[in-house]
């Protein structure tokens, strides 16, 4: 009898956040992988629950996956990771589709995410979001996905880390020169969450952010600026084209429409 791979949702800090129907599903699978078997030991011995345990983390998730395919041939297997939902930002969705790829069934037992519970909790008017996942260390590639949040009037959501937090903020302000409503949460649904809102202008002022301990999410409010923008584009355009420098159009249009200079200038050059 084929197993169904069953993705469940954990709690992030208090073990009783945790659904009925999720508890039910984890004891009544084969066998449970997880991201580290310490972590979710505590939560499995809190509600009793029984079952062979095996790691499944960014070192081992080639080797294990196979392992999970095996076991489905008889059995159905569920994956939780140290907090949250699985698949968002670790190995799950190589197993998720490698699964579906052998004919298994793949089933999501919904759960506590900081994800979304930050998203409730920014109070950012309804828009589209972008999720990054972990901030990238690589200039490049974190200049890019900046470029992308100004350029699509979405909001910005990203995990960092305590020991990166400031400079990152600081690196997207300097290289940039905007200022969004953000937000940082930090330990949300644990017994220390707390949410810090601010304006990036000002967030070295927030002492809260200073010789902080473990990952946040960051929330960057929509710069619905360079959406407006993009209906003066063509107006610089044609004035570049009548002989004035793209840098003298880009102060003139900041100057007198609020335009972002930065932001018209390099969309000139790049034209």
């Amino acid at each position: 009898m084929k197993g169904k791979l069953y993705l469940i949702g954990t709690p992030i800090g208090n073990l009783k956040d945790i659904t009925y129907r999720a508890v039910e599903t984890l004891n009544s699978v084969g066998s449970i992988f997880c991201e580290d078997t310490r972590v979710s030991l505590k939560l499995l011995n809190y509600y009793g629950i029984k079952k062979p345990v095996y790691s499944f983390n960014s070192h081992n998730y080639q080797r294990q996956s196979e392992i999970v395919l095996k076991k489905l041939e008889s059995e159905s297997v569920g994956l939780i990771t140290d907090a949250g939902m699985p698949g968002i930002s670790d190995p799950g969705s190589f197993l998720v589709d490698l699964v579906r790829k052998n004919d298994y069934e793949v089933i999501v037992i919904p759960g506590p995410s900081s994800l979304t519970a930050s998203i409730a909790l920014s109070g950012f008017k309804p828009n589209l979001w972008i999720f990054t996942g972990f901030f990238p260390k690589d200039k490049s590639k974190r200049t890019q996905i900046i470029k992308t949040y100004l350029y699509s009037g979405s909001h910005l959501l990203f995990f960092e880390s305590a020991k990166r937090l400031f400079d990152t903020l600081l690196w997207i302000r300097t290289n940039f020169k905007i200022n969004p409503r953000t937000c940082v949460f930090k330990e949300i649904t644990k017994v220390h969450e707390k949410v810090i809102c601010f304006e990036l202008s000002s967030f070295e002022n927030e002492v809260e952010l200073t010789n902080i301990r473990g990952e946040f999410v960051v929330a960057l409010e929509s710069s619905g600026i360079f959406v407006d923008n993009e209906k003066f584009y063509e107006l610089a355009l044609e004035l570049t084209k009548i002989g004035l420098e793209s840098s003298r159009v880009s102060k003139l249009l900041s100057k007198y429409l609020g335009i972002n200079k930065n932001w018209l200038y390099e969309k000139l050059l790049h034209n």
